[in-house]
């Protein structure tokens, strides 16, 4: 979901207007979009940068509401393309996702060896010979 905030800066727009437009559309807009907790979905994006594309074409109220059902048969991957910033920053994360996953990697394997090497000193100083070594007396 998108919060009125993203959803204006990936417009455009002001707060007021996507306010306006919600309330104008809301026919249009999903029951996330005219709830009092408002979140839009891709689809409402899509309506959205449909309805500001039209109005700043100077198209009246109507003549939106007329072309907007006609407009409406768009795959909704297509409300992608009014989010370049998100789809940007989901590339980016997912870039970080997989360098934090590399790390992560590289650090078991450093884990891993040290544990080995634990295990070797462990092993030597467990030795008899080592034990030996250990319970001599020292010479004076």
């Amino acid at each position: 979901m998108i919060t009125p905030s993203q959803a204006t800066q990936a417009l455009s727009i002001p707060s007021s207007t996507l306010r306006r437009y919600a309330s104008q559309f809301k026919e249009f807009l999903s029951a996330e979009a005219n709830s009092p907790r408002r979140s839009y979905t891709l689809s409402d994006m899509e309506t959205l940068r449909r309805i500001r594309e039209m109005s700043s074409n100077n198209l009246s109220l109507n003549q939106i509401r007329e072309l907007l059902p006609l407009t409406d048969q768009e795959d909704e991957s297509t409300a992608l393309l009014a989010l370049p910033d998100f789809t940007q920053a989901l590339e980016l994360a997912r870039a970080k996702v997989a360098h934090l996953e590399q790390a992560l990697e590289t650090q078991e394997e450093k884990i891993q060896e040290q544990e080995e090497r634990l295990k070797r000193i462990e092993d030597h100083l467990n030795s008899p010979l080592f034990k030996r070594i250990l319970s001599k007396p020292k010479k004076e």
